[in-house]
């Protein structure tokens, strides 16, 4: 906004105009009340009395007709007043082809060591002005690193207030525009090579430049530097905040001099910021709540098999955060999209969130549990008896790990409940200490549960070789970390998913193929139950080797599936010629 703008006047009030209208603004703006507003009133009203001031000299300038000289022609044009832009003009025509030339001779191959001199012999010759001009002309000439340009602002203290300056602030204001590109853009190299805090620092000290101070200062240096956050490819959301401290900028609220689209981009931008920032910080805390467990499942690096055993325990609440901040992502700031370090969110993530939850109760894994211990220390046992009880095996075990299972589920709800699941959140928490090999961002090995399913295999693998109690509780002990090794290597080369992915794919390619499979089966099943019953009713009735010799010599019973197999077992080997 321009100080006609704020002042609410027309760009061609005059002096008196200017100070009344100032006058009655300032009955309803008070510093103590509203300082800011004040404070850019107060620059509005310094800005448009320069303004009226400069117009008022060029007409003064203008020669009275009174005082020309009798043989001057009768009429005198009216002057006009040229209306320059605002709030930047352009500089001045360049004056090179008409000065005279001896400023030219001034001005040509200028190097700092000669701008004394030359500017001496500017003034002796009459040329102060214009070869102030001029040589303000080769200071936007130069690059941005321009030793001219640091002479001549020295030579003729244009970064300085001065009482009378020879050129006017709107001639200047090209060259702070320069300036102030030069020193953003050293600020941002230094941003950038990991100095977060020399951004601030010299955001700081350019604002306090006492040629910054005006209307038109403050709104050049902030345009500028709503620029260049704007082209910078990414900062975080910490470095704007420190931006905003320095010019007071508030979140939402229309405080930077620059154009309006550009605080919109800006505005954007800074809450896409803080929402990244946000999810970030959940990401990186290792907690059991939903908020923290849906940003590690964006912003973790996991791949597709990762990020499904992430969610292999998700829950409702789970699903939804992780829900709503994917489309967040997707429809509210898709610029973030590529930072997303992971799988990208595709239908894929859609469908696994969707088929996220345990494939398995936590009842039938107790069962399975109890039945694997029940089968490698009671069964052994039972089986070495000269007669077995089947129905302690098939019927009694079975029954007994369900029941034992039910029991122990139940319990664990209890004590979860009762605990705020404790034991849980520090399991999740113990996995963070982990390499990030194992623990692969909460998608790996933790310590207690892994440890615990360990135990028990190994417990199942003591058993197995021989091991009694109480030697195989020790024993379990020893083998139980070599186990879980083998987990760790079984979750990291996803061999599970591998495994059902194989068998997703025959499914897919074969899948027509399956009403034969499925006769084949039956066939096969009904096949082998018929030679086990009839090995087993042969069994029953010919107890010795002689009456089973004496059953199949007979010429109706040669086709027996048990003399069969008695005739290929007594058949001498065939010799090879």
């Amino acid at each position: 906004m321009s100080c006609w703008e704020v002042l609410g006047l027309d760009s061609e009030a005059d002096e008196r105009t200017i100070k009344r209208h100032y006058a009655r603004l300032l009955k309803g703006t008070r510093p103590d009340e509203d300082p800011e507003a004040f404070q850019a009133l107060r620059e509005a009203y310094e800005q448009a009395q320069r303004w009226a001031q400069w117009r008022a000299e060029n007409r003064d300038e203008v020669v009275p007709e009174a005082d020309l000289p009798e043989d001057a022609p009768s009429s005198v044009p009216t002057p006009v007043v040229v209306e320059l832009p605002v709030p930047v003009p352009e500089l001045p025509q360049d004056f090179r082809g008409e000065r005279p030339q001896h400023l030219a001779e001034l001005l040509s191959g200028l190097r700092p060591s000669l701008l004394t001199e030359r500017r001496l012999q500017a003034e002796a010759a009459g040329l102060a002005v214009a070869f102030e001009r001029g040589v303000l002309q080769l200071c936007l000439e130069e690059e941005y690193e321009s030793v001219l340009r640091e002479a001549a602002c020295r030579e003729y203290h244009w970064l300085e207030v001065v009482e009378a300056p020879a050129l006017t602030a709107l001639e200047l204001q090209p060259l702070y525009a320069r300036i102030v590109q030069s020193h953003l853009l050293s600020l941002r190299q230094l941003h950038n090579h990991g100095e977060p805090t020399a951004l601030e620092d010299g955001l700081r000290t350019l604002a306090g430049q006492p040629w910054l101070q005006s209307y038109d200062g403050r709104a050049l240096l902030e345009s500028a530097v709503v620029s260049m956050l704007l082209e910078m490819p990414s900062w975080s959301c910490d470095t704007l905040d420190q931006v905003a401290s320095v010019f007071a900028w508030q979140e939402g609220q229309r405080e930077a001099n620059c154009p309006d689209y550009q605080w919109r981009e800006l505005l954007e931008r800074w809450d896409a910021e803080r929402f990244y920032a946000r999810v970030l910080d959940n990401a990186r805390r290792w907690e059991l709540t939903a908020e923290c467990r849906a940003a590690r499942l964006l912003l973790s690096p996991f791949d597709a098999r990762q990020r499904r055993r992430f969610m292999a325990d998700f829950d409702e609440e789970d699903r939804q955060h992780s829900t709503s901040i994917a489309r967040a992502f997707i429809y509210r700031y898709p610029q973030l999209l590529e930072r997303l370090p992971g799988a990208p969110l595709d239908e894929v993530f859609w469908r696994d969130l969707g088929r996220s939850g345990p494939w398995v109760g936590r009842t039938a894994v107790l069962w399975g549990a109890f039945m694997v211990f029940y089968g490698v220390t009671v069964a052994p046992g039972e089986l070495a008896k000269p007669k077995p009880d089947y129905g302690v095996l098939l019927i009694g075990l079975p029954v007994v790990s369900a029941v034992l299972a039910g029991v122990l589920s139940r319990v664990i709800g209890w004590f979860q409940a009762m605990t705020g699941y404790a034991l849980a959140k520090l399991d999740y928490r113990l996995s963070g200490f982990l390499p990030a090999s194992w623990h692969q961002h909460g998608a790996g090995i933790r310590p207690l549960w892994h440890g615990a399913i360990s135990y028990v295999m190994a417990l199942a693998v003591g058993g197995a070789s021989g091991l009694r109690v109480p030697d195989l509780w020790l024993q379990a002990l020893v083998i139980a970390p070599g186990v879980m090794l083998g987990l760790h290597l079984f979750k990291h080369f996803s061999v599970m998913d591998r495994g059902i992915g194989f068998v997703a794919s025959l499914w897919l390619r074969y899948r027509r193929y399956l009403h034969v499979v499925v006769l084949l089966f039956i066939a096969l099943t009904v096949v082998t139950a018929m030679v086990v019953k009839s090995a087993s009713e042969t069994k029953s009735r010919y107890q010795t080797e002689a009456e089973v010799a004496r059953y199949c010599q007979e010429a109706k019973n040669h086709g027996d599936i048990r003399c069969v197999l008695r005739d290929a077992a007594n058949s001498p080997p065939a010799s090879g010629k």
